[in-house]
């Protein structure tokens, strides 16, 4: 017996997870195009600003602000591309390219961070060319300080409500722009205050910053895409041996789907259970689990009676009367020459 909690069409379950997708896609589209507008108006500010005063961390972060703008275009596309119903070739649907889109931004970071890099090896290099000093350079800079740690923290907090690993990402990101842009400021007043070689030695440790960012963004994509254990399989034996009837569970298997759970496993009934009793059972089982972690959204169930000799995963069960399943054996074939 199997059974599946997202099932049956038309269900209320199934509604309210169909309109949860709409606006979890419609939401993140919305800021993602409206962060890429701001992103480009903020970039283009910073190089501006960069290049008349011949400053390179400033035109440094202009850069970096240019690969914002690109990350909130692969996120658009991925969750775009994630927002597709399921179909015959994606039966689970096509949750995983959102998580390959965020991963594709942690991999921007690192592109950032060899920006940061690379102008610090250039302002050690020409040693004696330091930036110029204004005030124009300080107000972009703060300025686009505060915006990056606003919206980092508003496309957080959006992120978190509505399930987006693109928007949690991107955040992540955005974050990261705050000290950059920290650096540069505190590179402006080091010139300023003729202390210029503590530039680079700053710069260096937001690279490292950000490349942590970055690796934290890539692992847990990897995570996800590599089917790690979403949930220790004791939690749910736990919740499974509340239930009077059941035995025990075996064989459970969870997995990451983009922002939502998978759950597999075997669940040992009592032997005098009736299909229909097992049937309600399973009903009243899945609605605890889900009710303990409301991230799990597909779970497929498998009951077999206490007692029963069970396979290995992927292996045909074996009774001391042979196989279970498969037809008999073929019967050597006779000798050459036996007639």
């Amino acid at each position: 017996m199997e059974a599946n909690q997202d099932k049956v069409p038309g269900s209320d379950t199934t509604i309210l997870k169909l309109l949860s997708s709409s606006r979890k896609t419609r939401v993140t589209v919305i800021v993602l195009v409206v962060e890429f507008f701001l992103n480009i108006l903020v970039a283009s500010l910073k190089l501006i600003v960069g290049f008349g005063l011949g400053s390179l961390s400033m035109i440094a972060d202009g850069y970096h602000s240019l690969l914002d703008g690109a990350s909130n275009i692969i996120g658009v596309v991925g969750i775009l591309a994630a927002s597709r119903p399921p179909d015959s070739n994606h039966p689970y649907g096509h949750g995983k390219f959102e998580t390959l889109a965020s991963m594709a931004i942690g991999i921007t970071l690192f592109f950032a961070a060899y920006e940061v890099i690379s102008a610090t090896i250039n302002r050690v290099i020409d040693e004696g060319v330091d930036p110029a000093v204004s005030g124009v350079a300080f107000a972009v800079m703060i300025g686009t300080m505060i915006f990056n740690g606003t919206i980092s923290f508003v496309e957080w907090k959006i992120g978190k409500k509505v399930g987006s690993r693109i928007l949690i990402s991107d955040s992540a990101h955005t974050r990261s722009d705050v000290f950059v842009s920290l650096s540069v400021i505190f590179s402006l007043f080091a010139v300023q205050m003729n202390f210029a070689w503590i530039d680079p030695i700053v710069a260096t440790a937001i690279a490292g910053f950000i490349c942590y960012t970055g690796w934290k963004i890539l692992s847990e994509g990897i995570m996800s895409v590599s089917d790690v254990v979403a949930i220790p399989p004791e939690k749910i034996r736990e919740i499974c041996k509340e239930f009077e009837g059941v035995h025990d569970a075996e064989q459970i298997r969870t997995r990451y789907h983009s922002d939502s759970i998978f759950l597999d496993l075997i669940v040992v009934v009592r032997p005098d259970q009736t299909v229909k009793e097992s049937h309600a059972l399973m009903d009243r089982l899945e609605a605890r689990i889900i009710e303990k972690y409301p991230d799990v959204r597909d779970i497929l169930i498998h009951v077999e009676p206490e007692g029963l000799e069970r396979r290995s995963p992927g292996r045909p069960r074996i009774s001391a009367a042979g196989p279970e399943e498969g037809p008999p054996p073929r019967s050597p074939p006779p000798p050459a020459g036996d007639s």
